[in-house]
């Protein structure tokens, strides 16, 4: 477009406006809704149209940019197929961002290499389209942190700032053992969070080993009492992606002999009723032996929709039905 006192006026103005995207790209815009024939009230709508893209598109990018993910991921680049255990609709209805509103956690737990790395940086960036402030962080990078502003007397001042976003999220927790004392100091942020903001944390253990991921039994049955209460728990039991590969490409016999315990692979929600009677032996244990005075409540664990216990199990976690907790899959 020549440069005119007219077009000058026009370029401040949008400018002032801060109308990006139609300044910068105003003469393609036009040629484009002339191509098409649009009429001036449809090539104002055209034009507005793209700037409300651009802006949405700005701020998905520095949602992003804050959220501080050392990767991306998307829900459209897991392959569902490759880990028939992950429930389509339920990461769906995840990805709408209801259980964020309602602060509510949501556990991702399952053996190394199946992706809940990159389920939980997808489900991330969907809160951050939705408009949720997101922050990621590795378990490691966080106790580290804590342990650290702890010993400065920064402590108070970094837990405000984790507590901030909407979703925390931490990543990899009990793959490296965690540093003395950290258990008392992850339990002080979940407790800062608790019913005010979202938690999603990825582990390669499952809570009934949680005790062990801390060291210490008490404190651990704390932060799972506060993170089960209003919470959504997937456990993926499948194979990792390499193990797949090198099962279709011939490189590993597949297996087909299970033990009679074991969980039918690639079925969500079977479970046999040892390895059920086993974890809640193992976790009603640590309750007792921390805290025997604590009254237990009750809880319904459904376990899949076509498979459910019909009594309700006393667990130490602090839920009930009522009160809206949702706990799946805890297959361990």
């Amino acid at each position: 477009m020549m440069t005119t006192p007219a077009t000058e006026r026009l370029d401040a103005m949008l400018t002032r406006l801060k109308l990006t995207a139609i300044r910068e790209r105003l003469d393609t815009l036009l040629d484009e809704a002339a191509r098409r024939e649009l009429t001036r009230s449809e090539t104002l709508t055209y034009l507005c149209e793209q700037e409300v893209a651009h802006k949405e598109q700005r701020r998905i990018q520095m949602g992003l940019s804050i959220a501080r993910c050392t990767f991306l991921r998307t829900l459209e680049g897991f392959d569902f197929s490759a880990q028939p255990a992950v429930d389509l609709g339920q990461i769906r209805e995840l990805a709408g961002g209801g259980w964020i509103a309602n602060g509510d956690a949501l556990l991702l737990l399952t053996p190394p290499g199946v992706g809940k790395s990159h389920l939980a940086v997808a489900l991330g960036r969907e809160a951050v389209k939705a408009g949720y402030s997101v922050l990621f962080t590795t378990a490691t990078a966080l106790i580290t942190q804590l342990v650290q502003a702890h010993a400065n007397g920064a402590l108070e001042e970094l837990l405000r700032l984790f507590a901030k976003p909407k979703l925390l999220i931490i990543d990899e927790l009990g793959y490296l053992p965690l540093e003395p004392g950290a258990a008392n100091l992850f339990f002080q942020l979940v407790s800062r969070r608790y019913e005010r903001g979202s938690l999603l944390v990825t582990s390669n253990r499952a809570v009934s080993e949680w005790g062990e991921v801390f060291g210490d039994a008490v404190v651990a049955t704390s932060i799972l009492d506060r993170l089960l209460h209003r919470s959504h728990v997937i456990t993926i039991r499948d194979d990792s992606y390499r193990l797949c590969a090198k099962r279709k490409a011939g490189l590993i016999k597949p297996d087909g002999i299970h033990h009679p315990e074991q969980v039918a692979r690639g079925v969500r929600g079977q479970i046999s009723l040892s390895e059920l009677g086993r974890f809640w032996c193992r976790l009603t244990a640590m309750w007792s032996a921390s805290c025997p005075r604590h009254a237990k409540r009750r809880i319904l664990l459904v376990c899949a929709p076509h498979w459910r216990l019909s009594d309700h199990a006393d667990v130490p976690v602090g839920m009930t039905p009522a009160e809206g907790g949702r706990v799946s899959n805890i297959l361990h």
